[in-house]
């Protein structure tokens, strides 16, 4: 197992094999308190297995998403904990790909969705108990508190430990920029969230999909926040030419060159875009008229 490092007092940061690559893993916490809790279920399979033959009493899932959730079903004797907002979509594979915007996809992307889930095999998992934003955690001598972070999905959370320690969850302060490739994400959610992870001054971060950080953590937040209003500076100067939204996903402002190897590539770009533009128009930044969008 790959125990890297006391975080602090009982909580050790399990650190995945392989953050990026098919199936997609993630970093996990595990508290070893009274009350044993493991928060996300994707830290790889040696990980897992090590967690199998040792007792867990309760799963917290930071949100939906396959790579948080994937081993729930294996924790048989586990309670899992979720925001409410995602919990239907833990509950239900239906649900579940609602969310993912799995309808909307063209066939070649349902083909490509159809193959990825094979690969995974994802399987719902109850929900026994619906956590809220702020609310304390209490394992025994160790607690954490909620951080309802929506935008990336409507239930994202972080999870704050002491006064300044950050599980940030897919708050990845990476150069690509916040994730929000579903119709369930929203990006005005995604800037308050952010903004409010700033406010919160952490002295430490610790994402799912990269390794810890330590230093110049403000300036980080800061410019993963600013990949959003990049893109959007982008997308409004494009409109100064009315265009249709398969014009727009098919610039890949979002999604540039460095991505062509990605086959949902396409189909996440468009639900990029379409955030953009939800947002951009209740705004009244922009106007639409039959299928075409342009600056007002």
């Amino acid at each position: 197992m790959n125990l890297n490092r006391i975080i602090t007092g009982k909580i050790q940061y399990i650190e995945s094999p392989d953050q990026w690559y098919t199936p997609p893993y993630s970093n996990s916490l595990f508290i070893d308190d009274d009350i044993k809790a493991l928060l996300d279920t994707n830290c790889g399979p040696s990980n897992i297995d090590s967690f199998l033959h040792q007792p867990i009493d309760v799963i917290i899932n930071s949100h939906f998403h396959q790579d948080h959730v994937w081993n729930n079903y294996k924790f048989t004797q586990a309670e899992i904990w979720a925001h409410p907002k995602d919990a239907s979509a833990i509950r239900s594979l239906e649900v579940f790909h609602d969310y993912y915007g799995i309808s909307q996809y063209n066939e070649e992307e349902t083909e490509i969705w159809e193959k990825y889930r094979e690969d995974i095999d994802i399987q719902p998992s109850g929900v026994h108990r619906e956590f809220t934003d702020r609310e304390i955690l209490d394992f025994g001598s160790t607690q954490i508190q909620v951080i309802h972070t929506p935008g990336h999905s409507p239930g994202h959370c972080c999870f704050l430990i002491g006064d300044s320690i950050l599980f940030s969850t897919d708050f990845g302060l990476n150069a690509f920029g916040p994730w929000y490739g579903h119709p369930c994400s929203d990006i005005t959610d995604l800037i308050n969230s952010l903004k409010l992870c700033i406010e919160l001054n952490p002295s430490m971060v610790i994402p799912s999909h990269r390794p810890i950080i330590t230093k110049d953590i403000p300036q980080k937040l800061q410019k993963y926040l600013n990949v959003i209003y990049f893109r959007e500076e982008r997308l409004l100067e494009i409109l100064k030419r009315p265009s249709t939204l398969d014009e727009l996903r098919d610039l890949f402002i979002c999604f540039g060159s460095s991505w062509h190897n990605y086959p949902p590539r396409k189909a996440f770009e468009k639900f990029f875009i379409l955030a953009h533009l939800k947002r951009l128009l209740s705004l009244g930044e922009i106007k639409q008229t039959d299928n075409q969008y342009y600056i007002s």
